[in-house]
């Protein structure tokens, strides 16, 4: 016999045997929303899951949580093998990253051991696309004459060099920077002690963030706000997928500041102490 669970807040839905599921288990963790929500057996009093009118969501329920791996696939919607479909995965998980970072990393999504292969292809997409548009504002800011930095170098360019910049360098550029990026984050959070799993629970958050980085798509202002939001999207997410503080996680974005600071103020103090020995 089979149960039809569908989430009330996606209706994402699937059939389940009913052999499979503990005789304790009350809720199911959505994967593609990441919500929680009541079902019930045949015969019982209390609604499915299905119901039209959403529950309010508990965040720290007392029921025992029914884990979606015998209903629904305990994975992000860009991971679930019978999804919907390539660009319906990848919106839904843009969305989810951008308005539920909560409930999107959480490690319940993201057990130790699912590997680097999904969350690498969906950063690389993501990451190229919004490096692509950001590539094409300032190619238009310059075709404009105003004079950015980025302006200047881009008015510089040929056809052929942009074509070789978007084709070939932008992907390379990305592809390296996640890894580069997520092995020195990982490290700040193993410093301050918030890094309690492995380097591939930091990738995964660093690898999914790149989701925001298509607000670039926005003209113009897309990629300062893609940055702020980029940074609290990882913050959340750190803490969320490590199950640590937001201190220790804030901490270890704050280190490299520090040591900046520290850097430029020791420069500062030794500059006329070699002035003096000079003159």
């Amino acid at each position: 016999m089979t149960i039809q669970l569908t989430c009330p807040y996606c209706r994402f839905s699937k059939e389940v045997p009913e052999s499979t599921i503990p005789s304790t288990a009350k809720r199911a963790v959505c994967p593609q929303c990441g919500q929680q929500f009541l079902f019930s057996r045949p015969g019982s009093e209390e609604a499915p899951g299905g119901s039209s009118s959403p529950p309010t969501p508990e965040p720290s329920p007392v029921e025992t949580v029914f884990e979606p791996e015998a209903t629904l696939e305990s994975a992000a919607p860009w991971e679930q093998k019978d999804g919907p479909g390539f660009w319906a995965t990848f919106f839904q998980t843009i969305s989810a990253v951008l308005f539920s970072s909560k409930s999107f990393f959480s490690p319940d999504l993201h057990p130790a051991g699912r590997g680097l292969r999904d969350p690498l292809a969906f950063g690389l997409l993501s990451g190229v696309l919004g490096s692509m548009a950001a590539f094409f504002w300032q190619a238009l800011l310059a075709l404009a004459g105003f004079t950015s930095f980025g302006g200047l170098f881009v008015g510089q360019l040929t056809y052929g060099l942009i074509f070789v910049i978007l084709v070939l360098i932008i992907p390379v550029v990305v592809f390296l920077g996640l890894f580069v990026y997520a092995g020195v984050l990982h490290l700040l959070m193993r410093i301050t002690g918030a890094g309690k799993r492995r380097f591939e629970g930091t990738f995964r958050v660093v690898a999914y963030s790149q989701a925001v980085q298509l607000l670039a798509f926005v003209p113009f202002i897309g990629g300062w706000i893609a940055w702020i939001w980029q940074l609290v999207v990882q913050i959340v997410g750190l803490r969320t997928i490590h199950e640590t503080s937001y201190g220790r996680v804030i901490l270890g974005f704050l280190i490299p500041v520090m040591l900046c600071l520290i850097v430029g103020i020791v420069t500062v103090l030794l500059i006329p102490l070699v002035f003096l020995r000079l003159s």
